[in-house]
Protein backbone atom coordinates (compact mmCIF):
# COMPACT_ATOMS: atom_id res chain seq x y z
CA UNK A 1 0.00 0.00 0.00
CA UNK A 2 2.91 2.60 0.83
CA UNK A 3 4.47 1.84 -2.44
CA UNK A 4 0.75 2.33 -4.43
CA UNK A 5 0.45 5.31 -2.48
CA UNK A 6 4.07 7.15 -3.14
CA UNK A 7 3.50 7.31 -6.61
CA UNK A 8 7.89 7.19 -6.32
CA UNK A 9 8.10 10.05 -4.34
CA UNK A 10 11.22 9.68 -2.18
CA UNK A 11 9.70 11.90 0.67
CA UNK A 12 6.24 9.72 0.65
CA UNK A 13 8.38 6.80 1.81
CA UNK A 14 10.22 8.74 4.27
CA UNK A 15 7.00 9.95 6.09
CA UNK A 16 5.77 6.33 5.56
CA UNK A 17 8.58 4.95 7.37
CA UNK A 18 8.21 7.96 9.69
CA UNK A 19 5.15 6.97 10.71
CA UNK A 20 5.42 2.95 10.80
CA UNK A 21 7.97 3.60 13.57
CA UNK A 22 5.70 6.18 15.32
CA UNK A 23 3.16 3.75 15.26
CA UNK A 24 5.30 0.74 16.74
CA UNK A 25 6.27 2.83 19.78
CA UNK A 26 2.37 1.63 20.94
CA UNK A 27 1.34 -1.12 18.65
CA UNK A 28 1.33 -2.99 15.44
CA UNK A 29 0.77 -1.09 12.48
CA UNK A 30 -1.42 -2.12 9.94
CA UNK A 31 -2.12 -1.28 6.63
CA UNK A 32 -5.04 0.55 7.20
CA UNK A 33 -2.48 3.08 8.41
CA UNK A 34 -0.87 3.82 5.19
CA UNK A 35 -3.90 4.02 3.38
CA UNK A 36 -3.00 7.98 2.96
CA UNK A 37 -2.45 10.49 0.12
CA UNK A 38 1.28 12.46 0.35
CA UNK A 39 -0.79 15.26 1.84
CA UNK A 40 -2.70 13.26 4.47
CA UNK A 41 0.53 12.01 5.42
CA UNK A 42 2.64 15.55 5.75
CA UNK A 43 -0.44 16.88 7.87
CA UNK A 44 -0.04 14.26 9.86
CA UNK A 45 3.68 14.74 10.35
CA UNK A 46 3.52 19.06 10.63
CA UNK A 47 1.05 18.46 13.60
CA UNK A 48 3.83 16.01 15.53
CA UNK A 49 5.63 19.78 15.52
CA UNK A 50 5.56 22.58 17.96
CA UNK A 51 4.34 26.28 16.67
CA UNK A 52 8.00 27.12 16.60
CA UNK A 53 8.95 23.81 14.17
CA UNK A 54 5.78 24.49 11.92
CA UNK A 55 6.59 27.85 11.36
CA UNK A 56 9.85 26.62 9.51
CA UNK A 57 8.58 24.40 6.54
CA UNK A 58 5.67 27.12 6.14
CA UNK A 59 8.48 29.01 5.74
CA UNK A 60 10.56 27.52 2.97
CA UNK A 61 8.24 26.37 1.08
CA UNK A 62 7.58 29.71 -0.42
CA UNK A 63 11.51 29.43 -1.56
CA UNK A 64 12.29 27.55 -4.69
CA UNK A 65 15.17 26.01 -2.76
CA UNK A 66 16.82 26.96 0.28
CA UNK A 67 19.98 25.62 2.95
CA UNK A 68 20.00 25.17 6.16
CA UNK A 69 20.85 28.90 6.78
CA UNK A 70 18.34 30.42 4.85
CA UNK A 71 15.54 28.30 5.95
CA UNK A 72 16.45 29.69 9.66
CA UNK A 73 16.43 33.52 8.69
CA UNK A 74 13.27 32.95 6.82
CA UNK A 75 11.71 31.33 9.69
CA UNK A 76 12.99 34.33 11.70
CA UNK A 77 14.57 32.04 14.37
CA UNK A 78 18.12 32.74 15.86
CA UNK A 79 18.84 28.77 15.90
CA UNK A 80 18.67 26.32 13.38
CA UNK A 81 17.80 23.19 16.44
CA UNK A 82 15.81 23.14 19.74
CA UNK A 83 17.94 24.41 22.70
CA UNK A 84 17.87 20.78 24.18
CA UNK A 85 19.24 19.05 20.77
Amino acid sequence: MITARSHGLPLHLDLAVARFLDIRRTREPQPADFNHTFPALLARALSDLTPDERHVPRSVSLLDAFDLDLATRAAGLTHQAPPDA
